[in-house]
């Protein structure tokens, strides 16, 4: 970082979690799937939860979901985000059941638990794309 006001960016080379960060480059949502079980995993884990192997691969999930929770910020807990607020950080629930952190961007009129939402991505910096969220509009 480059002064005290830059917002904290994710370590994009983690051993772990660096193909999510490389997937996000390319405006992908991707998670963590056991080859031995096939069950999916966010975020990732050296290890299967379910059947304990060690094997994984990484597959496109969707990027359609649900908020399961979230909070909005009135104060900013670091300097990188004083222009920001107020924002909102969620959880997001895709269709996989897989629970995505994240910002809702845009019109956040209609926010709520269980809204819908879709994933866009953000680029930050030469290296580093952020998923957000928007609210995805009600067909009615």
């Amino acid at each position: 970082m480059s002064s005290d006001n830059a917002k904290p960016v994710p370590d994009v080379g983690d051993p772990y979690m660096g193909p999510f960060w490389e997937a996000a480059r390319h405006h992908e949502l991707v998670a963590q799937a056991c080859v031995s079980c096939n069950s999916l995993r966010f975020p990732a884990l050296p290890i299967c939860p379910k059947c304990l192997e060690t094997d994984s691969k990484w597959i496109p999930v969707s990027g359609e979901g649900t908020v399961w929770s979230f909070a909005i910020y009135h104060r900013a807990f670091h300097p990188g985000f004083t222009n920001d607020v107020p924002y909102v950080v969620a959880i997001v629930e895709n269709t996989e059941g897989l629970h995505f952190p994240g910002n809702i961007v845009g019109d956040r009129s209609g926010l709520n638990v269980g809204a819908k939402v879709h994933v866009v991505f953000e680029e930050i910096s030469a290296g580093v794309t952020l998923p957000r969220w928007v609210l995805t509009p009600s067909k009615g």
